[in-house]
């Protein structure tokens, strides 16, 4: 009989250490939550109020760039160097901190960063005081905008060729009305990225193409966002004009700053190569594009602007090997002249391409 006694005990001896165990680790995961719940609050109630944050070349002090830390303030350091930047000279490195010198210009809208052996740019952002492990630094006010930022932050330098222009115009006050179009664009998360004219005045010559009439945009369609769309309809800076075809096929939209003309167009791809299509009426050319595999920075007058990384590659299937040189916009005509056409089609019969006009836009055709 003593057999069954001692197997009720056993079994007690275990159910009271399951219950020990069970406890224990409910007690652990309620004290991470509360940590997590502390840290995240904290850290909104500092960001969330504007009059805390500050312009980061402002900030005394560590500013936190570091992409695994940001997006995970709740976690503690990882066993490695984690990276920050310094608009001073506080470069107070250590075995677990890595600082990189950052650099602001008043004369542009954004800053640059040292960055080991590249330089990247991002907007101008703010940032608010921050506390983690025992340490004290500042952290971006916006920590999703600034990481969506710094994936896209690689710097590109511009040619600046001389083309023997016999007249200079200004084109800044354009360019800086440019800049609220791309601010805007990127707060839904998409990427307003220079093309054709656009992207090969910026990167010829450091400007805008004096005889092109309008400024070229792609949009890559998985950025898709209807609620940008609609502050673009909405916005009273900006004049939306109309929108053609759906963004699942050839979709593109036409939109002004007061007298400057905007051409976006959606940018589709497989494996091998991108697409965007120009539509008028009951006619569409589709035009061919590497692949962007990837998006970075320039400075166009002071303004940031988003390239292809692979600019050149886009430039010369878009206008050939001889993009370097002059035509004037009178002898070229993309939608006829450009190297990079696939295809012209027609709608045949009285359809026409979907179509939506808004027409906010004078003189715009």
């Amino acid at each position: 009989m003593e057999y069954p006694q001692r197997t009720l005990k056993r079994h007690g001896i275990n159910a009271f250490l399951q219950v020990v165990i069970f406890i224990a680790l409910l007690c652990l995961g309620y004290l991470w939550i509360l940590r997590f719940i502390c840290s995240a609050t904290r850290y909104s109630e500092s960001s969330s109020t504007s009059s805390a944050g500050l312009s980061a070349s402002d900030a005394d002090g560590l500013i936190l760039i570091d992409h695994d830390v940001l997006s995970c303030l709740a976690c503690r350091f990882p066993d490695r160097p984690v990276h920050f930047i310094s608009f001073g000279s506080d470069r107070n490195e250590s075995e677990n901190v890595r600082v990189y010198m950052a650099f602001d210009d008043d004369r542009k809208d954004y800053f640059t960063i040292e960055y080991g052996n590249e330089v990247r740019a991002v907007e101008k952002f703010r940032v608010v005081p921050f506390d983690l492990d025992g340490h004290s630094f500042f952290v971006p006010e916006n920590v999703d905008r600034f990481l969506w930022s710094w994936k896209r932050s690689k710097f590109v330098e511009c040619l600046n060729l001389d083309m023997n222009r016999t007249s200079h115009e200004d084109f800044q006050a354009v360019a800086l009305e440019v800049s609220k179009l791309r601010s805007l664009a990127a707060g839904y998360g998409v990427t307003l990225t220079l093309s054709s004219g656009s992207l090969l005045g910026w990167y010829r010559e450091c400007s805008v193409i004096p005889h092109t009439h309008d400024w070229d945009f792609t949009i890559n369609v998985e950025e898709h966002s209807p609620n940008l769309i609609q502050a673009l309809e909405m916005s009273s800076e900006i004049g939306f004009h109309y929108v053609y075809s759906e963004p699942s096929n050839c979709f593109q939209m036409k939109a002004c700053l007061e007298e400057t003309k905007l051409d976006i167009f959606y940018f589709y791809r497989n494996d091998t190569t991108g697409w965007i299509c120009g539509s008028k009426g009951k006619s569409r050319v589709v035009w061919w594009y590497p692949p962007i595999a990837e998006f970075c920075v320039g400075d166009l007058l002071g303004t940031l602007v988003y390239v292809p990384c692979n600019v050149e590659e886009h430039l010369k299937v878009n206008y050939g090997k001889e993009w370097r040189k002059e035509i004037h916009s009178s002898d070229f005509a993309c939608a006829e002249n450009c190297a990079n056409i696939v295809r012209r089609e027609r709608n045949e019969g009285n359809s026409t391409l979907p179509s939506r006009f808004v027409n906010r836009c004078n003189g715009y055709v």
